[in-house]
């Protein structure tokens, strides 16, 4: 597929997005807002991103089908006005920081990307920014982008832009081949588990039959505990160091009893070609077994090493999918950074997920406010119980 003229550009997108993306919704986060002066506040946020969009013309692309079920993302170079791409609204005064998430998500979903697939050959679908007037002095900030071009850490690379306090800089999208060099970092077995008809037919077999409604709720971490856990894990001298994420994703394991936990992988700096500034997906999936999670260490031993496969891999093949107990932790904490705006303070970032498309536990790791990490956790089989009474999350 060929440019049409000198500015217009037509991007390739590689095989995981074609394949794995279709049938995602946009990637969504919230911010709320207190200021004095909410005008001046909301000025700001529109005058960067238009900044944003001229230096990433991208954002205001379409995708389009291509010969031998190519994907394509073109945008005009030359077209950077942010205004389509911008929205306002108003929204109860009574949403605040304690609101629940299903009030929250109530407001945000109208706001947030659609489904991949529905966006084909449309303008101006692929990224929304939306502005939602609560009071005087509030308002909440909604940014989606479409999983289809972008994964969490292109997502943050934008979203943190808006930031006084960050650099505004252009993204490389033209997709790297030397992505397809993941499959030499993950055990294939990993890739049969996420692409098999098994889980295919497992996730169907949840949205024809599950009518358990999913629980929603966020835990801080107790950083106390952490510390803990991390002198302990430095002193049994297994590995040199464990992260919090390690500490969280063992532990969440254990409390879902799963048998296969998927893990989202960034592979930027892991492959030496791709870097922090290349726009687009390039994650896979890690799955880890009961064995590999049932220790801090263990997690540990394998993210340093991903084709570590000592002691064997037990994950579920065949027919015993059908029968496994997969969820899904993803750390969004490690890619945010606080979005500054002079003389307004920010009361609570929030990860947005449309509940009803929810099939399996999940856990979303992120910053509500400065220094605090939480667990958002989606409940379809976890025990709310179990989370309560273990030590790892501070008692609300």
């Amino acid at each position: 597929m060929e440019a049409e003229s000198k500015t217009t550009q037509s991007i390739a997108l590689n095989d995981y997005e074609k394949k794995m993306m279709r049938f995602k919704g946009g990637i969504s986060a919230c911010n709320l807002f207190q200021c004095d002066n909410k005008e001046a506040a909301i000025a700001f946020i529109h005058e960067r991103f238009q900044q944003i969009v001229y230096a990433n013309p991208w954002l205001k692309g379409s995708c389009s089908k291509g010969k031998k079920h190519k994907i394509y993302l073109n945008f005009d170079s030359s077209d950077t006005d942010a205004t389509p791409l911008v929205f306002s609204g108003h929204a109860p005064s009574s949403i605040n920081e304690n609101s629940s998430y299903t009030d929250i998500i109530n407001v945000c979903e109208p706001h947030m990307v659609e489904q991949a697939f529905k966006l084909y050959h449309k303008k101006n679908r692929l990224t929304k920014l939306t502005i939602l007037h609560l009071d005087n002095q509030r308002f909440l900030l909604i940014f989606s982008l479409s999983h289809l071009i972008a994964d969490g850490h292109t997502f943050y690379q934008i979203f943190n832009m808006l930031s006084s306090q960050n650099e505004i800089y252009g993204l490389n999208v033209v997709r790297k081949n030397e992505f397809l060099q993941a499959k030499d970092f993950i055990p294939k077995r990993h890739f049969k588990f996420t692409r098999s008809p098994g889980l295919i037919f497992w996730f169907i077999t949840k949205i024809l039959f599950s009518r358990k409604k999913v629980q929603v709720k966020s835990f801080e971490l107790n950083q106390k505990y952490v510390q803990q856990q991390k002198k302990q894990a430095k002193e049994g001298g297994v590995v040199p160091f464990v992260s919090t994420n390690d500490i969280l994703s063992s532990t969440y394991a254990q409390l879902s009893d799963s048998n296969a936990m998927m893990m989202a992988i960034n592979f930027r700096n892991r492959i030496p070609a791709l870097t922090d500034k290349d726009a687009g997906n390039y994650e896979d999936i890690l799955v880890i077994d009961k064995e590999r999670s049932s220790t801090k260490e263990k997690i540990r031993i394998l993210i340093n090493d991903l084709k570590n496969e000592e002691p064997k891999i037990k994950i579920p093949k065949g027919r015993a999918v059908l029968k496994s107990n997969p969820v899904f932790i993803t750390n969004w904490a490690g890619f945010s950074k606080p979005v500054i705006i002079d003389n307004t303070h920010s009361l609570m970032h929030l990860p947005l997920y449309t509940t009803k498309q929810i099939m399996y536990d999940l856990c979303v790791v992120y910053s509500p406010r400065a220094d605090v990490v939480s667990a958002l956790l989606f409940m379809k089989g976890l025990d709310e119980d179990k989370v309560n009474s273990h030590p790892l999350f501070k008692k609300s």
